[in-house]
């Protein structure tokens, strides 16, 4: 009985965690201040960073741009739309002119499946991710502290929210979990 307590204590069980406190310090440097991005420009460095972003930064930023696009990404998830990430930037691209920032943001810190799946595609974008500090350890509550946060409701049908919402200014003017040409296309022509 005593192995078993001593065991249970020796392991940190973590369940709906963001991954945060069991970064490794070699780990540590993949992750940045939101205050890097304006340093750098971009942003895009040419190596593998995510930028931990908050809610106060999201809408300053959101303030220099027609449309936001938020897409909030679960390294962990194995579906076709979580893996392709290529895919929202592309979308992205199509609509610059017309204003359209893509904000791709992790919801956790797990850096194996981060490195997995933004290998080939870490030095043509900037990656996010929800700030520990800001938003706590928890998926669940960060989540719903950043929908509260941006003013979006939290219904008994949908109390963990969505992958993606685009901003007009900072007006929110979409809200699902998948986003297409058709979508953007009808929001720029509704809001322009």
């Amino acid at each position: 009985m005593i192995l078993v307590v001593m065991f249970l204590q020796s392991c940190m069980v973590m369940i709906n965690e963001n991954d945060y406190r069991m970064l490794q310090e070699t780990d540590k440097s993949m992750f940045k201040p939101y205050s890097a991005v304006s340093e750098s420009g971009s942003g895009n460095t040419g190596d593998l960073f995510l930028y931990e972003i908050n809610t106060p930064q999201m809408l300053q930023r959101m303030k220099y741009n027609h449309y936001t696009w938020i897409h909030l990404w679960r390294p962990y998830c194995t579906s076709d739309y979580c893996t392709h990430i290529d895919y929202f930037f592309n979308l992205a691209g199509k609509y610059t002119l017309k204003g359209l920032d893509l904000l791709f943001i992790s919801e956790c810190y797990g850096v194996r499946n981060i490195k997995q799946k933004l290998a080939d595609t870490a030095s043509h974008h900037t990656f996010y991710v929800l700030e520990d500090k800001y938003y706590g350890h928890k998926l669940n509550p960060a989540r719903q502290k950043f929908m509260k946060d941006l003013g979006i409701e939290i219904t008994k049908q949908n109390k963990w929210g969505y992958d993606d919402y685009i901003f007009k200014d900072t007006t929110l003017i979409f809200k699902g979990d998948h986003i297409g040409e058709t979508t953007i296309d009808s929001l720029i022509s509704l809001y322009h």
